[in-house]
């Protein structure tokens, strides 16, 4: 599924595999496929990929990710060739005490965001595009299902992602 916006310099599909909640964390399997659908490459990529909780401050939580990640780049920097794509297999984890948990009918449940932030060589500068996507269960019409806490050690698979657009950026009809 594509998770491409109007404007997007990048075509982004994100596929999320399972979900592991195990020893007090939680641990996202994916595969990002990037795709520059330009008639000019991107150099000198420099992807950075996290995971983090929906909470009612996330698009403050989101903004300061943005601004200045906080974590590595999930790869060495690389180009992407005109029209072309490139796949990007990854884990992504969050501690378990660190999750906003909601209580739905006395059940505890959690909603993963993942950052992407995506800084390469345009020219003279260095460009910059931001995304952020929400994960859950698949099978829910338009919305996605919770992650359920109250599985003890659990895996969970048939997810899906959505593309979460903050509060004050959303275009209009959206």
């Amino acid at each position: 599924m594509s998770l491409q916006l109007p404007g997007d310099p990048f075509v982004i599909e994100m596929r999320p595999s399972e979900i592991l909640l195990a020893d007090g964390r939680v641990d996202l399997k994916l595969e990002l496929v990037l795709g520059n659908p330009s008639d000019v490459p991107a150099e000198g990529i420099r992807l950075t990929l996290a995971m983090a909780s929906a909470r009612p401050d996330q698009d403050l939580m989101l903004s300061a990710f943005h601004a200045r990640p906080p974590v590595p780049p999930v790869a060495d920097p690389f180009d992407l060739p005109a029209r072309s794509a490139t796949r990007v297999p990854g884990t992504l984890s969050i501690a378990g005490d660190t999750l906003h948990v909601v209580n739905v009918g006395a059940r505890p449940m959690f909603v993963p965001i993942v950052m992407l932030d995506i800084r390469w060589r345009g020219g003279l500068s260095i460009r910059h595009f931001s995304a952020d996507f929400m994960v859950g269960t698949a099978g829910q019409g338009d919305k996605l299902g919770p992650i359920w806490l109250d599985r003890g050690n659990s895996r969970q698979t048939g997810l899906a992602m959505t593309r979460y657009v903050p509060q004050g950026t959303r275009p209009a009809g959206r």
